[in-house]
């Protein structure tokens, strides 16, 4: 009865409450949309390390490690021996260890030296292995695979020769110009740092860097070389401190082994202080709209006290009276959050594509999760308390 009877009043004064549930569908909008992008954005950063017990680097700090191994931000300190990388691949309590060389790059973009064994162990997400867009994986020394942002940006196809540069800054003076890569694969887009890498074998950035004055031949066997960082996958990962401990013990060279899962935390806490940023934002728009909620239940109580004395008159009770207002209040509250999700939704749907090419980040059109839930449940509370208080006010009135 209430919200058949409280439909009907707002369908009459539409025009108010038109305004009404605007302000407020516009503020659960800015929440929803900023906590769908923070948690999009901490998912990318966890789907990076999906399945990676352990990265082995030189010594140096963890953040530094996770940054310049998983985001390709910053330099290492020192390499890896190849012998260092054999002995965590022989290691008992290992199941797969990946090597990858940092360093060089191509338009901006790092590439990535590792070996074939980088796309059947690494896995994004809820551990989905890497899959390919196009082609396969690279299988000769001077063959490339591009994450799936780089060849959108740089509108390369299978077959087209790139040539990396030395270092890792957008302009380099040193470019390997006389040992072309041909492009053999396009990954799938994954939402992380793998879609603006280039991948390309050890062997083929050892080949470029050994002989740089001289024509690359297919037929020479090149050094076995130093790596930056080493994934590493356990066979149990209760071993995960053990090895841990283990790998920053071994002499023959300095090395110091993180958990990615750890280190990822640390890092989230330094990024603390841009979410609660980001949340009081949110807040401020959320509270300016129940402010403008307040101002059109005070407006439409003094221009319904005629609606409200008939109401009185024909035996309502004060109980009633304020059921039949939370019931408008409650319908303006669910109006506007559907239409905030339905906009929303809409919005990720239609751009999600472009996000993807001009930002890297690979946004879900999924914005149900149980935070989300929290937050729509506080927004309805804190909606019918302050129509409660109004109307109590009012009342006595």
């Amino acid at each position: 009865m209430f919200f058949s009877v409280a439909w009907q009043s707002l369908l009459y004064r539409r025009g108010s409450v038109a305004l009404a549930i605007f302000s407020l569908t516009v503020s659960v909008f800015v929440m929803l949309s900023v906590e769908h992008v923070r948690q999009e954005m901490q998912s990318g950063v966890e789907k990076a390390i999906s399945g990676v017990d352990l990265i082995v680097g030189a010594r140096t700090g963890e953040l530094n490690l996770l940054m310049y191994s998983v985001f390709r931000m910053g330099n290492a300190s020192n390499n890896i021996q190849w012998r260092s990388f054999e002995a965590i691949q022989n290691h008992k309590q290992v199941a797969w260890a990946v090597p990858i060389a940092l360093g060089d790059s191509h338009a901006g973009y790092p590439v990535l030296g590792t070996t074939e064994a980088y796309f059947d162990a690494l896995k994004v997400g809820e551990e989905e292995p890497l899959k390919f867009q196009q082609g396969q994986s690279f299988a000769n020394t001077m063959e490339v695979v591009l994450g799936a942002q780089v060849a959108h940006q740089l509108k390369y196809q299978l077959g087209d020769e790139i040539i990396l540069s030395h270092g890792t800054g957008k302009t380099s003076f040193q470019k390997h110009d006389k040992h072309p890569f041909t492009i053999v694969g396009i990954l799938s887009a994954t939402g992380s740092p793998i879609d603006k890498s280039i991948h390309v074998s050890l062997e083929g950035l050892e080949a470029i860097h050994a002989a740089e004055n001289k024509p690359y031949q297919p037929t020479t066997t090149a050094a076995k070389p130093s790596v930056t960082a080493v994934f590493v996958g356990l066979k149990s990962k209760l071993a995960a401190f053990k090895v841990q401990r283990q790998v920053g013990a071994y002499r023959k060279d300095p090395l110091m082994a993180i958990l990615p899962g750890i280190t990822l935390a640390k890092f989230w806490q330094m990024m603390g202080s841009v979410d609660i940023v980001l949340k009081v934002i949110s807040g401020i728009v959320l509270v300016s709209s129940l402010l403008g909620l307040m101002s059109m239940i005070v407006a439409g109580a003094r221009e319904r006290r005629q609606e409200m004395h008939l109401l009185r008159m024909i035996g309502a009770r004060p109980w009633q009276i304020l059921g039949f207002m939370q019931a408008e209040i409650l319908l303006v509250c669910l109006i506007s959050i559907a239409a905030a999700v339905t906009t929303l939704t809409s919005v990720l749907w239609a751009f999600q594509t472009y996000i993807f090419n001009s930002t890297g980040l690979l946004i879900g059109l999924n914005i149900f999760t149980p935070r989300v839930w929290v937050i729509l449940s506080l927004i309805v509370l804190s909606t019918m308390c302050v129509g409660f208080v109004v109307s109590v006010a009012r009342g006595r009135d």
